[in-house]
């Protein structure tokens, strides 16, 4: 029988704590090469078509919702008599399947953030200005007046909030639970199920809502409550703090003031944009840039927040921040779009009127790069696993037009150009056309394909669209939040199914004698493969596979056979063993030439096991252990080289 290799799809990498950097611990015949390689250039790349599939009946303020098959968004009541306020449902392809409104008419219904969508697909849940928290049946058809088409309402019909529920719904699928904050200054709880109230509202200080910025954001929203994956509820509020709550109860656990401004007063810098959390549990939020608050200037900064680090004073748990940026703009009103991080641990924040977004070290707050777009930045962008960033524009002051669609390379490089910037649709009914303004988030969809979604508001029209194009790649793992799934327990269980794929070989070859060695967490598996790579002979080649076809490492003029790729970093630098030793294809994923590593006296043979995002690179003689990396994640020992078995009659690269 024979025995295959599988890739597990969508593998999702969990972050340990670096090693300290003097841990010495170390095999004594260890070999530890740090290498200068060369970046990989930035290419120019050209704009997909971008196609209208869906007219709106209203200007679409937030973003959109998805389910896999269906997309969710709600409108903004039209400026005439009587107008209504929307939430729409469509299929992939634009085809509406129902509407619904909440029976008040004009700007008191309206209901501007992006929905959430229950992981079953039935509910989905959205705020609205009148004080209100709606659950509706995704089922149903046609146009729907309230209160068809309603499970529940909170609170009950009759009564409402005293202020907007402007910000996203966080959804909990263990209990099931639903968090929103209220301008009210209030956080609350309800049963997904029942709409009914889990536990006291819990107030944050977020009376109003975050300060009004004139003439370009005169309706600021509130930012929404993040969980972690424990059901730990996060969430930033007008009065400048980060809140950490229990779910259980709703108590408070700590809060932070986050003041790098150093501002006097009882406040800090009012958030807005809803945090994020990272791969290894720390919470990063960006703050507003207000420049009169309470005679003071409160500049944006971003913060890194550990939940873990003991605090001797909960209420102001200043030993949790473990970094914060350099100012990150210099005008209102500052960051007002949710953060993103993406899988090598990168936090992207945008500035509204720096018309960029940056790129920050999860780990340290330093700014690795900050690329302009053109546009005001006002949403949360998405990321795809081929490392690109789309993003949407504003443009300043309510004005018309003046919006535009962007893909920016920016994973797993440490730097990043606008790759490309679209300001038309070019495809869809009466195409071309020129974009409105993007406020709500971006969706990218986690199938293969990677369909991205994005909606406008037309000022001049008072309407709105969907536009969508291909990625070509689905949703980031690590990229969150993902809208419409509102927190990392959600994103986790709903968005990344596993899936088994049969890793094949070259023409001609036997897949049963491949050989795989590690994979990375962008999902690239490095080792080799059987069968006739390059039109060579038949015979063992290196081969990484990002589906089942394997592709070869370097390229077909420094092919040989029998050389092995044990490990790659995410800028594509692969390592490995050859008869000579260890060896490094600097660009390997890119088509670069290998290069053999210079070992230390007295040794003459051995492999390179891994390389890490410094491209510090360790290895050993074939018989040493290894117990540590110089920097970058700690990787598991593997003790001492066993021969492999190669297949059903034990053939394949000897060394």
């Amino acid at each position: 029988m024979k025995t295959y290799n599988y890739l597990l799809g969508k593998l999702r990498l969990r972050q340990n704590p670096p090693l300290a950097p003097n841990d010495e611990k170390a095999a004594s015949h260890q070999l530890l090469i740090s290498l200068s390689l060369l970046a990989a250039l930035n290419v120019q790349g050209a704009a997909p078509i971008i196609t209208k599939i869906y007219d709106a009946p209203g200007q679409v303020f937030g973003g959109l919702a998805g389910d896999g098959s269906n997309l969710y968004f709600s409108t903004l009541a039209k400026n005439v008599t009587g107008a209504l306020s929307w939430v729409v449902s469509i299929d992939a392809n634009g085809g509406e399947r129902w509407k619904w409104n909440n029976g008040m008419s004009e700007s008191a219904g309206n209901m501007r953030m992006t929905p959430t969508i229950s992981p079953d697909g039935t509910r989905l849940f959205v705020g609205a200005d009148r004080g209100k928290v709606y659950c509706l049946n995704t089922g149903m058809t046609g146009d729907n007046n309230y209160p068809v088409g309603m499970i529940w309402e909170y609170p009950p019909m009759g009564t409402s909030l005293s202020q907007p529920v402007r910000s996203e719904i966080a959804y909990d699928p263990t209990l099931p639970a639903i968090y929103f904050q209220c301008n009210d200054g209030n956080v609350y709880s309800l049963n997904a199920t029942t709409g009914a109230l889990r536990w006291p509202p819990f107030n944050t200080g977020n009376l109003n809502g975050p300060p009004p910025s004139f003439p370009d954001h005169p309706v600021p929203w509130s930012s929404a409550p993040v969980l972690d994956l424990n059901g730990t509820v996060y969430v930033g509020s007008a009065n400048g703090y980060l809140y950490c709550l229990d779910a259980a109860n709703g108590s408070q656990k700590w809060r932070v003031k986050l003041n790098a401004s150093g501002l006097t007063g009882t406040v800090g810098e009012p958030v807005e944009a809803t945090p994020t959390i990272g791969e290894n549990g720390w919470v990063y939020c960006a703050t507003r840039l207000v420049m009169n608050l309470g005679g003071e200037t409160a500049v944006s900064h971003a913060y890194g927040i550990d939940p873990n680090r003991v605090t001797a004073n909960p209420d102001n748990a200043t030993e949790k921040i473990i970094w914060s940026s350099t100012p990150l703009g210099v005008l209102e009103p500052g960051t007002l779009g949710g953060l993103v991080t993406d899988i090598c641990g990168t936090v992207f924040v945008g500035d509204f009127h720096g018309d960029n977004i940056f790129g920050l070290d999860g780990r340290t707050g330093e700014i690795v790069s900050n690329t302009g777009f053109g546009g005001k930045i006002c949403q949360a962008p998405g990321l795809s696993s081929n490392g690109m960033l789309y993003v949407g524009t504003s443009s300043p002051g309510g004005g018309s037009g003046g919006g535009s669609v962007n893909g920016a390379k920016v994973s797993p490089s440490g730097t990043f150009v606008a790759d490309w910037t679209e300001s038309q649709w070019r495809a869809g009914p009466g195409a071309p056309g020129d974009f409105g303004s993007f406020f709500g988030g971006v969706l990218v969809r986690a199938d293969g394909s990677g369909t991205v979604y994005i909606a406008d508001a037309q000022f001049v029209n008072d309407t709105g669209a969907v536009y969508k194009f291909t990625s070509g790649s689905p949703s980031m793992a690590g990229d969150w939040p993902t809208l419409g799934c509102g927190n990392r327990r959600q994103h986790k269980l709903r968005t990344y199914p596993y899936t088994l794929l049969e890793l094949g070989a070259y023409p001609f070859g036997d897949a049963a004698l491949a050989v795989v060695n590690s994979v990375d967490s962008l999902g690239r598996v490095v080792g080799y493969s059987h069968g006739q790579a390059c039109g060579l002979a038949v015979n063992f080649y290196v081969a990484y596979w990002t589906s089942a076809t394997p592709m070869i490492i370097g390229n077909c003029s420094t092919l040989s056979p029998y050389p092995v790729a044990l490990a790659a970093n995410l800028a594509g630098q692969v390592v490995g063993e050859t008869f000579n030793g260890p060896i490094v294809w600097p660009s390997g994923f890119a088509g670069g030439s290998p290069q053999n590593l210079p070992l230390p006296p007295g040794l003459t043979g051995g492999e390179a096991r891994d390389i890490n995002a410094s491209s510090n690179i360790i290895g050993s003689p074939t018989a040493a252990a290894i117990l540590r990396l110089s920097s970058g994640r700690p990787m598991a020992h593997r003790g001492p080289r066993r021969k492999k078995k190669r297949g059903r009659k034990g053939v394949g690269p000897k060394h």
